[in-house]
This record gives structure tokens, C-alpha cells and sequence, in this order.
């Protein structure tokens, strides 16, 4: 590889930019993670709402308000669910576009502009890779990963939002089974 000793201090950004992918991917990594444990919850309501509708439904047949206040709450955590799941496959698959500023072909990191080339002309573009290339395609990768990550956080949040939403409805439902209880007794 060329040598490329003009700035010193070069090594030091690319250990850092390392460091900062490492650190992103570790979140990427987190929301993906949660992305998974609130597909289970959402998943698991939705089932329990469909298969036991009808028994959900019969304890809280005591007058026809309180059966047609319990869909409502049965259809808002179902309605919940649906808006938390739509973005929990926005955190899965966060549909950014590359940045139009580095053509994905001049990338020795990007998975794509790796996987177009074939393995000579990938093996010749890394034989004449100088440090300021390796600089370069690292700020551009972590600038990538922080746009994928801002995506990905915001979905989940917003899917986060949407389940606590949903526990609401939960809690509220509860709340009327409890006062229709106090008042038949």
C-alpha cells in the first residue's frame, strides 16, 4: 500500500471513525433488538384480541354500553398494535436512500459496492487504496450509519408511543370490568 505520511494525525481519524461505527452499529444493533420484543408484544395482543374476542366481549355484558365501550377499547389497542408494528418494520427496514454526494461505487466499505465488483477489480481497488480514500469512505459510512440510526430511533419511538397508547386502552378496559364489578355487587 502507498505510503501516505503527510498528516500524522490521519491514523487517529480512522481509529476514531472505527470507533464511531462500532459504537452505531452497537445501536443499530439495540434498535433492532426492541424492534423484536415489540413485534412479540404487539403480536401477542393482537392474537389474544382475535382469539378471545368473544370472551373479552362476554365479561362485559352487563348492559350494552359497557359491551360497545369494550370493543372500543378492544378496537383501539388491536388499531395501536397496528400503528406500533407499521413502524417497527420502519425500524427493520428503514428505507434510506444513499447519499447522493459519494457515488456507492467509489466504496470500499459499502456491502452493494462491494458486492458489484468483481473479486479482481475489488482486489485492485484495495491494492491502490491510500490512507485518504480509507479516510474519506469512513466519514462517509459513519455518516450513513448516523442517518440509518436517526431513522431507526425515531421509528422506534414512535412504535414505542403507539404501544403505550395501546396500554392505555389496556388499563382503561380493567378500570371498566373493575366498576362494573363494584356496581353489580
Amino acid at each position: 500500500m502507498p505510503t501516505d505520511n503527510n498528516n500524522p494525525n490521519r491514523q487517529v481519524k480512522i481509529d476514531f471513525l472505527f470507533k464511531v461505527i462500532e459504537r452505531f452499529d452497537f445501536y443499530i444493533n439495540s434498535t433492532n433488538a426492541k424492534a423484536s420484543a415489540i413485534m412479540a408484544w404487539n403480536g401477542i395482543l393482537i392474537v389474544i384480541a382475535f382469539m378471545k374476542f368473544e370472551a373479552l366481549m362476554g365479561a362485559f355484558e352487563t348492559n350494552d354500553w359497557s359491551v360497545g365501550l369494550a370493543a372500543f377499547l378492544v378496537l383501539g389497542v388491536v388499531s395501536c398494535c397496528a400503528i406500533s408494528l407499521y413502524y417497527v418494520f420502519r425500524v427493520i427496514n428503514p428505507f434510506v436512500k444513499h447519499p447522493e454526494s459519494m457515488a456507492s461505487a467509489d466504496s470500499y466499505i459499502f456491502f452493494r459496492a462491494v458486492a458489484d465488483l468483481s473479486p479482481q477489480v475489488y482486489s485492485e481497488k484495495i491494492d491502490g487504496l491510500m490512507r485518504e480514500d480509507i479516510l474519506t469512505d469512513l466519514i462517509n459510512q459513519s455518516h450513513a450509519m448516523a442517518r440509518i440510526l436517526n431513522i431507526k430511533m425515531a421509528n422506534v419511538t414512535r412504535s414505542l408511543v403507539a404501544v403505550f397508547i395501546g396500554v392505555v386502552f389496556i388499563l382503561l378496559a380493567i378500570v371498566l370490568k373493575a366498576v362494573l364489578i363494584y356496581f353489580s355487587l
